[in-house]
């Protein structure tokens, strides 16, 4: 796989993270994450099959970090209270997603 495409799948998972964390997945369109990612739609589904796929890959994007955050907690959190671990799960989860999403879907997220 060329560092193009690579780049075009990275732009195309990018665009998705924001546009399904401000819409949801019934709401978002493959139109939107073309329109999003600044490319045409056919151009996408040259990348992904579908919906689902890119919703896969959005997943994976934000799922790995904060697993991988959430076990450098857990080893950091042996030492702890019992009290101070419980506040390092939603911790770890919210700084993830914080650096993950734009500024501008923050609120959605709450919501």
């Amino acid at each position: 796989m060329s560092d193009t495409v690579d780049a075009k799948q990275v732009q195309i998972v990018t665009a998705g993270i924001s546009v399904f964390a401000r819409y949801g997945y019934r709401r978002t369109s493959m139109d939107l994450i073309a329109r999003t990612a600044g490319m045409s739609r056919p151009a996408v589904y040259q990348h992904f099959k579908n919906k689902q796929e890119v919703f896969r890959s959005v997943a994976r994007r934000v799922a790995d970090p904060v697993t991988a955050a959430a076990r450098e907690a857990g080893e950091q959190a042996r030492a702890l209270p019992a009290d101070d671990r419980l506040y390092l799960v939603p911790a770890v989860e919210l700084d993830v997603l914080a650096e993950s999403v734009g500024a501008e879907s923050h609120a959605e997220l709450f919501r």
